[in-house]
């Protein structure tokens, strides 16, 4: 009995990455998520950039469970394709420690992106970031910013944003949810307050790793400093400690937009 396939108009690439040896692909085939690597040679550089012509070009995707697919040019000008059922990398278990589990494919997002892996959705009606790996080597960056809103939920809350649930793909954790804050980026007249926030996240037990000024948001709503941007955080050292807070009065005033700000991009 022939196996079914995805229909061409239900597959889209949710992200790509592409090197001068193989391009790297997240795509959507239905309800289902694949993660799809073609190698230099199979298609030109114009196809392999460019999702709306290189999803009709694709090898037909199985209407199952795989997971990763490889497409190889060989020496006798064929296109050789692999498929893998392997597990994808997943945020480790005992860095999983939020009750709530959110299915990214669930969310909707806006027609904005915040970064290539951060995405404005919305979440029970209200705006909320998803920040999520796209491919496995993004899985440790995730693994580390989970661990540190862990931490900081329990011992310095009032300086980050609220922890909304762990992101799911096909039932593995890849991601992050959090509360969207409003508001306008620090300036000088706020260094205390940012003083203050970090030397909550050095109690805590941790070091941010990435003071920039774009990572300190002032609230809209309380005008309080909340902090964002853990996946460089680290455990609690006193000299690294002492010159992340030294650096703060200069991170504060760099203009040269080094770290942001975020720049809206349309999907």
């Amino acid at each position: 009995m022939e196996s079914l396939t995805v229909a061409k108009s239900e597959i889209s690439v949710l992200n790509q990455e592409i090197d001068n040896e193989k391009g790297f692909y997240r795509i959507r085939a239905g309800n289902r998520v694949h993660y799809v690597t073609i190698f230099a040679g199979v298609f030109d550089e114009t196809i392999m950039c460019r999702p709306f012509l290189l999803v009709p070009v694709l090898p037909d995707f199985p209407d199952d469970q795989w997971t990763t697919m490889e497409i190889r040019p060989q020496k006798d000008g064929t296109v050789e394709t692999t498929i893998s059922s392997e597990p994808l990398p997943t945020i480790e278990d005992d860095i999983i420690w939020h009750a709530n589990k959110v299915e990214i494919l669930d969310l909707k997002a806006s027609r904005r992106r915040i970064k290539p892996r951060i995405l404005e959705v919305m979440y029970e009606d209200t705006p909320a970031i998803a920040k999520f790996a796209r491919f496995p080597w993004e899985i440790a960056y995730v693994e580390n910013e989970t661990f540190a809103y862990s931490v900081l939920q329990e011992h310095a809350p009032e300086v980050i944003p609220r922890f909304l649930g762990h992101l799911t793909e096909g039932g593995r954790v890849m991601g992050l949810l959090l509360e969207k804050v409003e508001g306008a980026c620090v300036s000088i007249e706020n260094l205390s307050q940012c003083e203050k926030a970090v030397q909550a996240i050095h109690q805590a037990g941790l070091l941010h790793g990435d003071v920039n000024r774009y990572n300190f948001i002032v609230d809209s709503k309380t005008a309080a400093i909340k902090v964002i941007d853990f996946e460089h955080a680290e455990a609690f050292e006193h000299d690294l400690a002492k010159k992340e807070m030294d650096s703060l009065i200069y991170e504060i005033q760099e203009d040269s937009g080094r770290g942001g700000p975020p720049r809206l991009i349309a999907m």
